[in-house]
């Protein structure tokens, strides 16, 4: 993603930071006596991917996580190193500096302070955010980014300003130096956000120099996108919201509601030279996806980005496919154009030296062959600051210093020579209903098992069976991977997480769809 040198042979880093770029020669005369080489067996080697839009930590618990650690782990092994955090409260943010203080946080979090909160009332908070600055570092993982605005709820039902209210709050609190991360999902709101950053204009001429963000934009007039462009207004989309809306009755009143041809059209934004930032909204858009690349994952927005699946394999309606963007722009709007969203772009984003080492390795190039196989990219490895995060099984060649770079989260203590993953256990799958059974044996580092999910009678389809095998990563913690056989004699793999608590007698398993799974020892 460096326009300067787009492809290299060879990358060299130096401690939490890239070196050089180049060609194998140039890399390599680099090396030391201790240098660690590590040859790419031609796989692809890209940024590390920023989420510029979710709230995978704050709002775990939509998805029934409780602790954090499963959720970053996830995130980690979908190769996201930055995340952009975009309802981060005092409470939430003294749980992300306390988990960076205890070694737990292990990516970056850009975190965006809202000014009120997320009701049908809009209410406005006690100003807590004055205690902190634009770009504050909190901790050495935790950056206060911006501010976050709310114009409309409920799909743009409900509007929260009036036009002088909002433009005087939005000039106030750019002249405290914040940027500011607006959220708009209608024309109508969209309109007051650009009259209020034009009235700033007129204060401020160089209120492009701010960076406003445009978050959750569903709908941009052609009218609206020169003025977004002239502004330098940021569009903070969600490729997989197409997705999301495909055959929905929620498409059907928004299509009828907003301006003609309005909708999604980040082709258009491109086009007049816009950089988008793009993001997940984990866990919202959520969807229980088993085939393709895992949901809210980087390889899966691209894909989406550019065929505009629906989820569960849904077809888009011909009109979308006049708005789809390609491949190299949706992997910039989760790179350098995600960076620039954040005032980044000049130490992440890209594979530049001086840059912080964020990088991720992909079986696959998103950028060649056809788009379909976008969707069976793998991460293998992901690095954050020259440190391995995550190592995919089978491709440890790939990940220098694997064994000091991922220190394990101690959640418990194992006396010498105990087994306590060994057993069986059997919980209820709280997405689907289905009884779910693992039984494991532990080795010294490892583990294997069997798997079977089971459906009730009434339900189709009948569930899964299969065996796997992984590895342990600390006393309570470990990887396994499953090869299980559908009910229609498909195939396909399952990787979870597996976390022990309650003493051993609770084991949870963390995955990129339908987890967490809790499952109680027989």
């Amino acid at each position: 993603m460096d326009d300067n040198q787009p492809q290299a042979q060879a990358i060299a880093i130096d401690g939490g930071s890239i070196l050089a770029v180049g060609s194998d020669s140039e890399i390599l005369s680099l090396a030391g006596s201790s240098t660690a080489v590590v040859n790419l067996q031609g796989y692809t080697i890209a940024p590390g991917f920023i989420d510029s839009h979710q709230h995978r930590i704050g709002d775990r618990g939509k998805r029934n996580y409780t602790e954090a650690d499963p959720v970053i782990q996830l995130a980690i092994e979908q190769g996201w190193t930055t995340l952009d955090e975009l309802y981060v409260n005092q409470e939430r943010l003294d749980e992300l500096r306390a988990l960076d203080q205890e070694g737990r946080l292990r990516l970056r979090v850009n975190a965006y302070l809202p000014v009120m909160d997320n009701s049908p009332e809009g209410r406005l908070m006690a100003p807590y955010y004055q205690s902190y600055s634009q770009g504050q570092m909190v901790s050495p993982r935790v950056r206060v980014a911006g501010l976050k605005i709310f114009t409309d709820f409920d799909n743009a039902t409900i509007l929260f300003w009036e036009q002088d209210d909002l433009n005087a709050y939005l000039l106030t609190l750019h002249q405290e130096g914040w940027q500011l991360a607006v959220k708009t999902v209608s024309a109508r709101s969209l309109e007051m956000i650009l009259n209020a950053f034009e009235h700033i204009e007129t204060i401020d001429p160089n209120v492009i120099d701010s960076r406003g963000r445009l978050e959750h934009v569903l709908f941009l007039t052609p009218e609206q996108i020169t003025r977004v462009q002239h502004l330098g207004l940021i569009p903070s989309i969600q490729t997989n919201s197409p997705g999301q809306l495909v055959g929905s009755q929620d498409l059907a009143v928004l299509m009828a509601r907003e301006p003609r041809g309005s909708a999604f059209p980040w082709r258009s934004l491109t086009e007049a030279n816009i950089n988008i930032a793009n993001g997940s909204a984990w866990p919202s858009y959520y969807v229980d996806e088993l085939t393709g690349a895992p949901f809210g994952s980087p390889m899966r927005l691209i894909y989406q980005a550019v065929a505009r699946e629906g989820n569960l394999g849904a077809q888009p309606e011909a009109w979308m496919l006049d708005q789809t963007i390609t491949a190299e722009d949706a992997l910039r709007s989760l790179t350098i154009d995600a960076a620039y969203a954040n005032f980044q772009d000049d130490i992440l984003g890209s594979l530049t030296p001086g840059k912080l080492a964020d990088m991720v390795i992909l079986s696959d190039s998103p950028l060649s062959g056809a788009t379909g196989d976008i969707n069976n990219i793998n991460v293998l490895m992901t690095m954050i600051d020259g440190q391995v995060e995550y190592c995919a099984t089978g491709f440890e060649s790939l990940c220098p210093g694997l064994p000091t770079a991922r220190p394990a989260v101690s959640q418990g203590t194992e006396a010498p020579g105990s087994t306590p993953f060994t057993g069986d256990w059997e919980g209820i799958d709280p997405f689907d209903g289905s009884t779910l059974t693992i039984s494991l044996v532990q080795t010294e580092d490892g583990l294997t098992g069997t798997y079977n999910d089971t459906y009730s009678p009434n339900v189709e389809p009948p569930g899964y069976q299969g065996s796997g095998s992984g590895t342990r990563l600390s006393s309570t913690t470990a990887q396994m991977t499953f090869s299980l056989t559908r009910w229609d004699g498909r195939s396909v793999q399952v990787e979870y997480s597996l976390t022990l608590s309650n003493q051993n007698e609770t084991l949870t398993l963390g995955c990129d769809v339908g987890c967490p799974i809790a499952l109680q020892r027989q």
